[in-house]
């Protein structure tokens, strides 16, 4: 009873996916729009950086913690300049 309260069926835990299982759930919900996007938004960044506007490009540079968008220029300038796999 008290597991079943508690939302668990069977008493068993659904096992954590690995990055390599996320990366492929995320993938597949990636569309062709999704793309054209992301081509754009390098195009626009590579463009800025041949024209010498670094620090455009650079301040458009995004990291993904959870279910939140920080500007990769915070994370540098807090002295963290490397940024891990799993930060991402």
């Amino acid at each position: 009873m008290l597991m079943w309260a508690c939302g668990g069926s069977d008493g068993k835990k659904e096992q954590p996916k690995t990055f390599q299982e996320v990366e492929e759930e995320f993938a597949s919900t990636l569309t062709a729009s999704d793309t054209t996007q992301v081509f754009q938004i390098a195009t626009q960044v590579m463009d800025s950086l041949k024209s010498g506007n670094v620090e455009w490009a650079v301040g458009n540079f995004f990291e993904m913690t959870r279910a939140f968008r920080h500007p990769l220029v915070m994370r540098l300038a807090r002295g963290c300049s490397t940024v891990s796999r799993n930060s991402l």
